[in-house]
């Protein structure tokens, strides 16, 4: 998985996810750097809608990619 592979080494953390019927997916990593996570919509036809929130957190960067 392209997207898994890009957030880099770390712990693994769990994420739980609502995805209200969409085929979604979530991972996330917590490394030196702080916490990657990867939502992936497995819906080409759909796109996908998500909000994101993290105790612990207060803001992040949004990288969008599509894997080939």
């Amino acid at each position: 998985l392209l997207a898994f592979d890009q957030m880099g080494g770390g712990a693994r953390v769990p994420v739980k996810i609502s995805s209200n019927g969409m085929n979604l997916t979530a991972h996330a990593v917590k490394n030196g750097r702080g916490l990657a996570l990867a939502v992936i919509n497995k819906d080409a036809a759909q796109d996908a809608d998500a909000t994101i929130r993290v105790s612990g957190y207060r803001s992040g960067i949004i990288q969008e990619g599509q894997d080939q």
